[in-house]
């Protein structure tokens, strides 16, 4: 006698489940693995852009003025003209959400070297860190804006 099966068995949707389950799990763990590290590629990028226009501020303000200080206040940079008595604010550099340390190296009136650091509050570990030389020519401190 022939018997026309059709149908799966419990054993075959099992193993169905299992497979399924398996490449589902592989899947998902993929998916937010690339979320994290877009996230973090993202914020990185936004750190370094912000990093490059303070950098171009700074290098302005070294290249106009004759004479400022850097100062490091909690998590913000003030940028003071000491050429007078008084300390003057020439601008202040602050985030809600990014903490700015700067470390600058007086060794020259004409170049000096900056290792400035960005970091999101909310997150230490999404750092950034730009190193470069804030420099001057020759006389052009008797240069306007």
């Amino acid at each position: 006698m022939i018997h026309d099966q059709k149908g799966l068995t419990l054993i075959e949707v099992l193993a169905s489940l299992a497979i399924i389950s398996v490449i589902g799990l592989l899947l998902w763990n993929v998916l937010f693995q690339g979320i994290s590290y877009s996230k973090k590629a993202a914020s990185q990028t936004s750190l370094q852009q912000e990093a490059n226009q303070i950098s171009m501020k700074l290098t302005r303000i070294h290249q106009t003025n004759p004479s400022y200080e850097i100062v490091n206040n909690g998590c913000q940079l003030e940028v003071y003209n000491t050429q007078t008595d008084d300390k003057q604010l020439i601008t202040a550099f602050s985030d809600e959400k990014t903490c700015y340390t700067a470390d600058i190296d007086e060794s020259s009136d004409h170049s000096k070297q900056l290792e400035l650091t960005l970091y999101l509050k909310d997150a230490p570990q999404d750092k950034f860190t730009l190193l470069t030389v804030l420099y001057k020519l020759k006389g052009s401190s008797d240069h306007e804006n």
